[in-house]
């Protein structure tokens, strides 16, 4: 049984996604490059908000549905609110297509897995910190690590997805997918889970505990 390890580059980080599989690694590169093509059915954006959810609203920041990024992650601009310092919230939107394109492009002929991603940002050295990843489709999805800066309160977040060959391993259909987001703030004054609506739209904002700062938030990938 042979692996495949898509290793992508991103600001001088290296990430890498393995999964056993019993193609060889030579059809899984060039599944893996032909999935790298296909338009995703998913749009995945994000927004930042200061003043407790009141004021200095940012633009939608959305995940590119062009070329990824080396074979396997596609990313967001910066999302950060209006003054590009300290937001106290975010919120996702998604829009999928409900049709039989979505088992097409994921769990089809196509057989592309995918995850979501979060990273925060504050200085220049936040670009060697590693992303936080959900668990992968084919896995059920869940929530990532905490996406967080070495000093806390992040100034702005990208968002991404990342792709990968479906495992054959997996038996699991996507008809519904969800996103969510959680903030947190020195762990005991972290906020509640939001989550986007069942067959896409925008979430809640997603707060912690007192409105103010967070030090990171965990972006969520649901699928039934």
């Amino acid at each position: 049984m042979s692996k495949l390890c898509i290793v992508t580059t991103l600001i001088g980080l290296s990430l890498s996604a393995c999964s056993a599989d019993p193609r060889s690694s030579e059809e899984m590169t060039r599944e893996a490059e032909q999935a790298a093509n296909l338009a995703l059915p998913i749009r995945l954006g994000a927004q930042a908000v200061d003043w407790g959810g009141s004021d200095q609203f940012g633009h939608f920041r959305y995940v590119s549905n062009g070329p990824p990024i080396g074979v396997a992650l596609r990313v967001s601009a910066p999302v950060c609110d209006a003054d590009g310092y300290d937001p106290d919230a975010l919120r996702l939107k998604i829009e999928t297509d409900p049709t039989s394109a979505l088992y097409q492009a994921f769990t089809g002929a196509a057989g592309l897995d995918f995850r979501f991603g979060i990273h925060a940002v504050g200085d220049a050295w936040d670009a060697l910190r590693p992303w936080s990843f959900t668990p992968f489709a084919s896995e059920g999805g869940g929530w990532s690590t905490v996406a967080t800066t070495g000093a806390g309160d992040p100034d702005c977040y990208l968002i991404a997805i990342d792709t990968r060959p479906w495992p054959l391993s997996s038996k699991l259909d996507v008809s519904r997918i969800r996103a969510g987001l959680f903030a947190f703030d020195n762990g005991a004054n972290s906020g509640a889970p939001v989550i986007t609506p069942v067959g896409g739209g925008v979430s809640p904002f997603a707060f912690d505990g007192d409105l103010y700062d967070p030090d990171g938030f965990a972006i969520g990938l649901f699928v039934d």
